[in-house]
């Protein structure tokens, strides 16, 4: 009976979270007197904005990676990549190194952001596990191609996030 009532406990604490979760698109938001930015939207809204933000940073990803060699050994730094071959749930599962980093990366990219605060962060994190002939490049690539595309396309309005 105590594992039902604390598992009950734990979703309502989720649900609760989840309510009060709130997303300020940066090229939409509204500043209050305080010249805090205004939510543009509250609640589990905000877990599909990040959903299409993953899927945006995937995009990109796959992009970047279109032009580069995508042998897991130009990915990954050695000790990552004896990690992960000697993970007996990677070898079990049959997952496709590459395709792990262009998750992980993306996902990354939307914790961390893209900013000039957020990008020596990131750049920390990524070279952890990737090497860094591989990580400098995508920075460079999804910094640049986010100050030509997002004015763009904000200005025709064709923004998901």
């Amino acid at each position: 009976m105590q594992i039902e009532s604390r598992f009950l406990e734990l979703i309502k604490l989720h649900r609760e979270n989840a309510l009060e979760m709130e997303y300020h698109a940066p090229y939409k938001s509204k500043l209050n007197k305080l010249g805090i930015a205004t939510a543009n939207e509250k609640g589990r809204i905000v877990f599909k904005r990040i959903y299409y933000q993953i899927i945006f940073a995937l995009e990109f990803i796959d992009n970047f990676l279109d032009e580069f060699d995508n042998e897991e050994a130009n990915i990954y730094n050695r000790n990552e990549l004896l990690n992960l071959r000697s993970n007996e749930n990677i070898i079990e599962r049959k997952i496709n190194l590459a395709e792990l980093a262009k998750i992980d990366i993306a996902y990354s990219l939307v914790f961390y952001g893209i900013s000039s605060e957020s990008e020596a962060a990131l750049r920390r994190q990524l070279l952890k596990f990737y090497n860094e002939d591989f990580v400098n490049p995508i920075i460079s690539f999804v910094c640049f191609s986010l100050l030509i595309f997002i004015p763009i396309i904000t200005s025709l309005k064709l923004f998901l996030l």
